[in-house]
């Protein structure tokens, strides 16, 4: 039987996870969505040290990604550009999006956004190692 826990875990990942791939897409999230990207932002890794923690640490994430660009889609892309320069200018390219984001993507729940905070902290937090 899965505890309680795991079936609580698994569930803010899935959701975590769907928020944090609709997030890296231009219109697909809304603004309250960009501000769970912040730990990514603030990060030294590179684009490949954080794509090599999410497919170790979150690989449907990483898989859902995958799926996305064989399909035609940016989401990759998004992060790697977004990732291409310097923390202290990867605020910039979010806010590229901002307005576009918020005109086109009604609220998102609160805690799908903190789970999505929490995937992309806990990516931030162990990137170095990958």
């Amino acid at each position: 039987m899965i505890s309680l826990r795991a079936r609580f875990t698994r569930t803010a990942v899935t959701l975590g996870g769907l928020a944090a791939t609709t997030l890296l897409v231009a219109g697909t999230a809304h603004a309250d969505m960009l501000e769970s990207i912040d730990p990514l932002l603030n990060t030294n890794c590179s684009f490949e040290q954080v794509q090599n923690t999410m497919r170790a640490e979150y690989a449907p994430l990483a898989d859902q990604l995958d799926a996305d660009q064989q399909q035609g889609g940016t989401k990759w892309n998004n992060m790697r550009d977004i990732l291409s320069v310097a923390p202290d200018q990867r605020q910039a390219k979010v806010n590229e999006r901002r307005a576009e984001v918020e005109q086109n993507v009604p609220q998102t729940d609160p805690q799908v956004v903190a789970a999505a905070k929490e995937i992309f902290q806990t990516i931030a937090d162990h990137c170095s190692t990958h």
